[in-house]
């Protein structure tokens, strides 16, 4: 999501801190312990990439402090992760296609549910509830993972 191991890493870190910080936050009755602290790395991952927008890009290309050796570990990773990518890519796919796209905006490309009904067009009410049953939906089909 953020493109770059560090930031990842920083993230990781200000996401225990975080977690650590604001644990009496946390309601069982609103879901998992695991979806709380997943909500929590997602939403500052997310504030990193708005700054990141106002920030000129890196180009990683061109890093120093990133050798190959780090980034083939980085595949390896991923590569771990591949049936859990599977069947969240199925439980996508399984989405219409309008659910789908905002979705993809939101998650993956960080827009707010404001940008979002600018961009598409629609009320925000309407994004906000769209966006809504499709994670419901995609809960329903990936069960409490």
């Amino acid at each position: 999501m953020l493109g770059s191991r560090e930031e990842a890493e920083e993230v990781l870190q200000d996401t225990f801190l975080r977690v650590y910080r604001e644990a009496s936050r946390y309601d069982p009755a609103r879901g998992a312990a695991k979806a709380f602290v997943y909500t929590v790395a997602r939403n500052l991952a997310l504030s990193r990439l708005r700054r990141q927008r106002r920030e000129p890009p890196k180009d990683l290309s061109l890093d120093p402090q990133d050798p190959e050796g780090e980034r083939e570990e980085a595949l390896g990773f991923w590569e771990r992760g591949q049936e859990e990518r599977v069947l969240a890519a199925r439980a996508l796919e399984s989405l219409s296609s309008e659910e789908r796209v905002l979705l993809e905006e939101v998650f993956y490309k960080g827009l707010s549910h404001r940008e979002l009904a600018e961009r598409t067009g629609l009320p925000l009410g309407t994004v906000k509830a769209r966006i809504r049953r499709a994670l419901l939906k995609l809960r329903q089909l990936l069960g409490e993972v």
